[in-house]
């Protein structure tokens, strides 16, 4: 019948929209990812990656009529009985894609567990330490796992996820505004009569600094969750929740810590200007390049974890 095929479609329908419902996993809108970082980790794991999936689903569909018929007269009976059958059978091949998006996915939920630093969930409790000098006894219990991260136990290639405030470091900040002032004088070059000397010095120099970047975009990120507190000469991360409910104290004054990095601009998915002049916040999952934590430009009040983004 003509209105089976649409039928079966809407059935279909429902399936994967319930299927979707059942699905607890966050959405995820992605303004950088570089592919080839994530197939090497995910490759570094399980090996060989496939290129596709394929999903065959098969439905299949019985009518059966049966009949009989009898007679009884005295001793002799008689019965004569007829079955006919038809069968229909509808398969579905659906070929699913391997993409970047689905790798990252499987990274993530593989390397869950074994991050370094991770995301502290919202609903989690906070241990019980009122005072700096509790907080400092406690460094080490197990209460404060996860609260508390020591910059010793950040190697080199371990992965991090921390919420950070994008920014790009000032150099790249300067060559983009001359190469849109560039592109503004080009089209009206009467804005800058009188003076095309030394813009074109200028235009000069941008040139030079853009081609010291070949297409690398360098960005220090400022980490949202975790500051950093000297205890006795020891450097540690503190969560920011258990920072705020211990009291200001000029002697305990939490330091910014901060994520510095070099990105691929033809790895942007979003206009980088719109992305990295924002300040907006984001969810970075990137690989340490350098152990532990370093001094920003030698400043004691800033301190750095260089990433592989």
């Amino acid at each position: 019948m003509p209105f089976l095929p649409e039928l079966r479609a809407r059935i279909r329908r429902r399936r994967r929209i319930k299927a979707a419902k059942a699905v607890t996993t966050p959405l995820r809108e992605f303004v950088y990812l570089d592919e080839v970082s994530v197939y090497s980790l995910l490759a570094s794991r399980e090996g060989a990656l496939p290129a596709e999936y394929t999903h065959t689903r098969t439905d299949s569909a019985t009518d059966e009529l049966a009949s009989s018929t009898g007679a009884n007269a005295g001793l002799l009976k008689a019965n004569i009985s007829s079955k006919t059958g038809s069968a229909q059978t509808e398969s579905t091949q659906i070929l699913r894609k391997y993409t970047v998006q689905a790798a990252f996915k499987e990274l993530h939920e593989g390397e869950e567990d074994r991050l370094a630093i991770t995301i502290m969930p919202t609903d989690s409790t906070l241990p019980d330490v009122r005072t700096w000098e509790d907080l400092q006894n406690a460094l080490g219990s197990p209460r404060l796992d996860r609260w508390v991260i020591y910059p010793e136990s950040l190697n080199r290639g371990h992965l991090i996820e921390l919420e950070i405030e994008l920014r790009a470091e000032p150099i790249f900040e300067l060559t983009s505004i001359i190469t849109a002032m560039q592109g503004i004088v080009e089209e009206a070059p009467q804005l800058l009569q009188g003076s095309e000397y030394s813009y074109q010095q200028l235009a000069a120099g941008n040139r030079v600094l853009a081609k010291l970047l070949v297409g690398l975009i360098p960005i220090r990120c400022l980490a949202v969750d975790y500051h950093v507190v000297l205890f006795n000469g020891r450097m540690v991360l503190v969560h920011k929740r258990l920072v705020s409910q211990l009291p200001t104290d000029s002697h305990w004054e939490p330091k910014p810590l901060w994520v510095v990095g070099v990105t691929e601009e033809q790895f942007f998915w979003k206009d980088v200007r719109q992305i990295l002049f924002s300040g907006s916040r984001f969810r970075m999952l990137c690989r340490i390049h350098h152990g532990g934590l370093q001094p920003t430009n030698n400043n004691s009040d800033h301190w750095t974890i260089f990433p592989v983004l």
